[in-house]
């Protein structure tokens, strides 16, 4: 039987920590081997993370196809995990269709999918920043800022003022409103921290766009 492997392409090291602790051992019970890597910066001088243009997003799905094809034992399939906020202007879709963000977030999904046009590839957008998974668990933040409890609490006033829903939180995206409320956020670890405590099914739950994609993710 052919190997399934997932080929993540994400935007910086806050998302390639998530899916190597968290999401690559959940994908593991369902039988599908997990690779991530994140958008390359410079090619000359070998940075990755941030995704400066669009350009560099499709060149790293062409030449990772490329190096898979020698592989036939390897069923391979792939996916993104970029922000919807600050998309490059030259992303395929922009400025996006739709009255609201899950709208237009589809929407960009759509052109990046018919854009690429790479065979197995599920597209995925998150709403509106990765930090959106960290308010589904703000109660574990105190593990990484233990004399933060009143800043959390704050937060958690503002998650509520979207209706509970992480997904929702805007206007003030979701990282700068930890940055602002617990002096020096630590992205990559404590992203990869609360998710990690807070464990893929009920992000799902809190998270329905993050939601329907996993659930993709363990279909394939």
């Amino acid at each position: 039987m052919n190997i399934k492997r997932l080929n993540i392409l994400c935007e910086g090291p806050t998302e390639e920590g998530f899916v190597k602790k968290v999401l690559a051992e959940y994908l593991k019970s369902f039988g599908i081997i997990t690779k991530v890597r994140q958008v390359t910066t410079s090619k000359k001088k070998d940075i990755h993370g941030g995704m400066t243009s669009y350009q560099r997003v499709k060149n790293d799905f062409v030449l990772w196809v490329k190096e898979n094809n020698n592989d036939e034992y390897v069923v391979d399939y792939y996916t993104s995990m970029f922000d919807y906020y600050k998309l490059p202007t030259d992303f395929p879709g922009l400025p996006p269709k739709g009255t609201n963000a899950i709208d237009q977030v589809e929407y960009l999904e759509k052109c990046l999918e018919k854009d690429l046009g790479v065979s197995n590839f599920t597209p995925y957008i998150q709403l509106h920043e990765f930090e959106a998974l960290v308010f589904a668990g703000l109660d574990y933040l105190i593990l990484d800022y233990p004399g933060k409890s009143k800043a959390i609490e704050i937060l958690k006033k503002e998650l509520v003022s979207f209706d509970g829903e992480p997904e929702k939180v805007t206007k003030t995206a979701p990282s700068k409103r930890l940055n602002r409320a617990l002096g020096k956020y630590n992205k990559v670890k404590s992203g990869t921290t609360v998710t990690d405590k807070v464990g893929i099914k009920c992000l799902m739950k809190s998270c329905p766009h993050f939601g329907a994609w996993i659930e993709k993710l363990m279909n394939i």
